[in-house]
């Protein structure tokens, strides 16, 4: 039996104005301590891990009220975006109303919970039949979700990457988009195994969509070099050895080099003050 082909289709975006300094302000600070554990210091490595989170989430959705909560010499008023508009979002919004255009189902992952909120809250703001699954919602109420996806009962479906890389079938959707990527690879590839099926009827495209100069471009190759090697089988597993993550020191030595403080940025109020007009083609 032929399997259908899979496209990735990367898609590079700037940082938007305010983003960008957010990005540069977590970069620039290590965590001091946990947020939620008082003034206790932590150690280095974890200090390293929770950083790199933080750039994760700047580079995705700044506005994060987590990114408010971390503590360290950054400054208070560049530790959180004043809104969740960036180039990711607008460029993520249009790529959905030119797929409906074409009458085609989408999938979106991402690897935090705050980017998906916003992005389905946008979706039903703009009469888009869209439904929101993450690991806030129950297993029994996500199975239930799933089918009526399956069954072709709303157009997107804005998942938790964590929540729905395994044990779930679409071969129906076509076209998946991912705004960001988890930590693990595995995890992005079992994401894209949930439409890339033995039994997909279409082609199957793959959106990865990255902020140049930040800590998405070593993730976006990583994640490059695994699609290419990777094999479908019929228990969905992509690849027959252990998938090791990336090293977090190495990384973060490499967001310092990728980061270009004068690369160009977006203004948001732009893309805020473009939002009716891309809530009309969506609900078109």
């Amino acid at each position: 039996m032929d399997i259908v082909a899979k496209t990735i289709r990367p898609i590079a975006v700037s940082l938007g104005t305010s983003q960008a300094a957010v990005y540069k302000e977590h970069l620039e600070n290590r965590p001091l301590a946990a947020a939620n554990g008082g003034a206790k210091s932590i150690l280095p490595l974890a200090a390293m891990g929770m950083q790199l989170t933080n750039l994760r989430q700047a580079a995705l959705c700044p506005d994060a009220p987590a990114l408010a909560e971390v503590i360290s010499n950054a400054h208070p008023e560049r530790k959180r975006s004043w809104t969740p508009w960036t180039p990711k979002l607008a460029v993520t919004l249009s790529l959905i109303a030119d797929l409906l255009d074409q009458g085609e189902q989408i999938m979106i992952g991402s690897p935090f919970t705050r980017f998906a909120t916003v992005l389905h809250e946008f979706l039903l703001e703009a009469n888009v039949a869209s439904l929101h699954l993450d690991g806030t919602t129950s297993p029994r109420e996500r199975g239930l979700l799933a089918d009526s996806f399956k069954r072709a009962e709303a157009s997107v479906l804005v998942c938790g990457l964590d929540a729905m890389a395994r044990g779930h079938s679409f071969e129906n959707c076509a076209h998946l988009i991912l705004p960001a990527y988890s930590w693990a690879m595995d995890v992005n590839s079992q994401f894209v195994a949930r439409v890339w099926r033995l039994n997909s009827p279409h082609p199957v495209t793959i959106y990865p969509i990255t902020a140049t100069h930040t800590i998405d471009d070593r993730m976006g190759e990583s994640f490059a070099d695994k699609s290419d090697t990777s094999q479908l089988s019929l228990d969905g597993k992509l690849f027959p050895d252990t998938i090791e993550d990336l090293d977090p020191e190495l990384l973060l030595a490499e967001a310092y080099d990728a980061f270009q403080l004068n690369s160009e940025t977006i203004d948001e109020g732009l893309l805020e003050r473009g939002w009716p007009g891309l809530a009309k083609r969506l609900a078109w």
